[in-house]
């Protein structure tokens, strides 16, 4: 968990970092020039390498900052999601150190998400028998859902593109349409 009312100065790690906001929300700043504000539910996905810092967060704030290695990622993940074009190409830009990037997801407070995160915490904090495969399962589920997400909003994206390009088309070539009873 990010420690409430601490502000971290420019930093990066050699691991991809994950900034889940649990309740609240929390301000970074990318590579010195990327303000990013992230609200309850959103999901900072951080490459390894990306510079970042963290506006110090209120009592009310709660952030929970998940650490993976390069090499889990790499190969545990993209061997369970391999047919995942966004999960391949992420993990291609970690193995071959192309640094500096990231990817916000705003998941509009996701309840699934919340319950993972949640799940997670709790087999780290209170382990039991099997709480690694537990937390390597919930892991799993997150990314799944997070390919989701990332899929659907390119999805509307694309649907938004063809829309303004119609609407740029009829502008330049207008119609008269004439309705008659």
């Amino acid at each position: 968990m990010h420690p409430k009312g601490v502000s971290l100065e420019s930093h990066y790690h050699n691991f991809v970092e994950i900034n889940y906001v649990y309740k609240g929300c929390c301000y970074q700043t990318i590579n010195d020039k990327v303000e990013i504000v992230l609200n309850e539910g959103d999901i900072l996905l951080l490459d390894s390498g990306t510079v970042h810092s963290i506006k110090a967060t209120s009592t009310d704030d709660i952030i929970l900052n998940c650490m993976i290695s390069e090499r889990y990622f790499a190969h545990y993940l993209i061997d369970k999601v391999s047919s995942n074009t966004f999960l391949n190409e992420l993990a291609t830009r970690i193995m071959f150190n192309s640094k500096s990037t990231y990817h916000i997801f705003r998941t509009n407070n996701n309840p699934s998400l919340r319950d993972y995160f949640q799940h997670c915490v709790k087999e780290y904090f209170y382990p039991s028998i099997c709480s690694e495969n537990v937390i390597d399962a919930y892991i799993m589920l997150i990314f799944s859902v997070l390919c989701r997400i990332n899929y659907e909003q390119n999805e509307l994206d694309k649907n938004h593109a063809a829309i303004l390009e119609i609407l740029n088309y009829i502008e330049k070539h207008p119609v008269m349409f004439h309705y008659r009873m």
